[in-house]
């Protein structure tokens, strides 16, 4: 896997899954995704009045409910999308 980072001039990674968190540089911008709750350069889901929604740090981005597809990895795909701009 940590093959794909090599000559990266950023990242993306499942903050959830520690294999998959690559040795970067410091300097490398890194963003991370995952269905917990955002981080900082993070995306997550946060919940709010017992609504789920597709957030960035701590602002809620749209409901869940709005995605065209159901599902936890179809929420984490959304998240990764997300991150990768």
């Amino acid at each position: 896997k940590h093959r794909i980072f090599r000559g990266a001039r950023q990242v993306v990674v499942n903050r959830q899954d520690a294999l998959s968190r690559p040795l970067i540089g410091e300097g490398l911008p890194c963003w991370t995704f995952g269905l917990n709750k955002p981080d900082f350069h993070g995306f997550g889901l946060r919940e709010e009045n017992g609504e789920k929604f597709l957030a960035f740090q701590f602002e809620n981005l749209m409901p869940v409910s709005e995605l065209k597809v159901r599902g936890a990895h179809n929420q984490a795909n959304a998240l990764a999308a997300l991150a990768l701009g």
